[in-house]
């Protein structure tokens, strides 16, 4: 089970409580039961609710989600570039955090727990190069907006709406959130993302894909990755697009953030990602899993030595997918208890 925390500072012109609101109720949606919200989009975030923040990441026991909302600015050359490593999160109007500063300070508190931070500020990809080094091994830092790009609310909130709708399940990671978000992109701002298997911004996979066929081993990964948040169809189409086009312009701004989203899963460096809410496979949603062969809208056999509902965690690829069997096992029995006991 992983430890969300929603931190929101002030939104401006750009997000508000009602955004916040939404961001919530998406979270909550795919299974942030014990969600923490800080701030209200609104107000300035007080060094006493930072003190909160900082305070629930080294208390909990478990890995850590923390979605960012918030303005960002970076500082620029005279050319007007942004001079890497000068970005600032906005959690308050008047006093700009160094986000360096931001990402040590969280990591002091990690105590050897991953982390995977969703951030939707402006010019937030400044720290795709930094994040993966001063964060814990095995943690994820996305920014939904390279370093010299501004992000924009409409984008967010049409990912907020789509995860609060329930279409998707386990949309958690910061890596899932980054697919959720990339597919439905009508843009072309690019996420960036920093890992312990990679750092780069999205658009550099998708330049050395262009005029390049998928393979197989590539269609079957990015059909595994992706098909729980677009229709099939869609995807092979782009992929086709992405294969036959000379350059980038090829890809008109309606299919850049899926172009995007194939390109990023092709790789086969996904770590985690959403799946799909039906079907119920044996009282077990299907999960994502990079390696396996089996589609995740399928249902994989389990042994009969198992029983009908019993996995073993180690079955499962990712904590959440562990959680979702077990939680899967508690609710039938549940269920069968409270059937025994009508039947009585």
């Amino acid at each position: 089970m992983k430890t969300v925390i929603l931190l929101a500072g002030p939104g401006g012109s750009a997000f508000n409580k009602e955004n916040v609101l939404l961001a919530e109720k998406a979270l909550q949606a795919q299974g942030a039961t014990n969600l923490l919200t800080i701030g209200n989009g609104e107000e300035d975030i007080s060094e006493d609710a930072m003190g909160q923040l900082f305070n629930h990441i080294g208390s909990s026991k478990d890995d850590i989600t923390l979605v960012v909302m918030a303005h960002g600015e970076v500082d620029k050359s005279h050319s007007g570039k942004a001079i890497r490593g000068s970005h600032k999160h906005m959690l308050s109007d008047s006093k700009p955090i160094s986000t360096i500063d931001f990402l040590k300070k969280i990591a002091d508190k990690l105590n050897g727990k991953k982390i995977d931070i969703f951030t939707i500020a402006c010019y937030g990809g400044d720290m795709h190069d930094f994040a993966h080094r001063i964060l814990p091994k095995g943690s994820t830092y996305v920014a939904i907006a390279k370093p010299d790009e501004p992000a924009t609310s409409a984008e967010v909130d049409r990912l907020w709406s789509r995860l609060a709708s329930k279409e998707v399940a386990g949309c958690l990671s910061a890596e899932s959130l980054l697919m959720a978000y990339t597919v439905r992109l009508s843009t072309r701002y690019t996420p960036t993302l920093s890992s312990t298997l990679s750092h780069y911004s999205l658009d550099e996979k998708f330049y050395a894909r262009i005029g390049r066929p998928f393979n197989e081993k590539e269609k079957a990964m990015v059909l595994r990755a992706l098909k729980p948040l677009a229709d099939e169809k869609q995807i092979l189409s782009t992929m086709d697009k992405i294969s036959q086009s000379k350059n980038e312009w090829g890809i008109y701004a309606v299919d850049y953030g899926m172009a995007l989203a194939i390109s990023h899963a092709s790789t086969g460096n996904m770590h985690s990602g959403c799946f799909p809410i039906p079907p119920v496979c044996n009282g077990i949603y299907p999960f994502f899993d990079s390696t396996s062969d089996t589609n995740n809208d399928q249902c994989p056999a389990l042994p009969a030595s198992r029983g009908m509902y019993l996995g073993e965690a180690s079955t499962y690829s990712t904590p959440f997918a562990a959680n979702m069997a077990l939680a899967a096992v508690v609710g039938k029995l549940v269920k069968d208890g409270v059937n025994y006991l009508m039947d009585r």
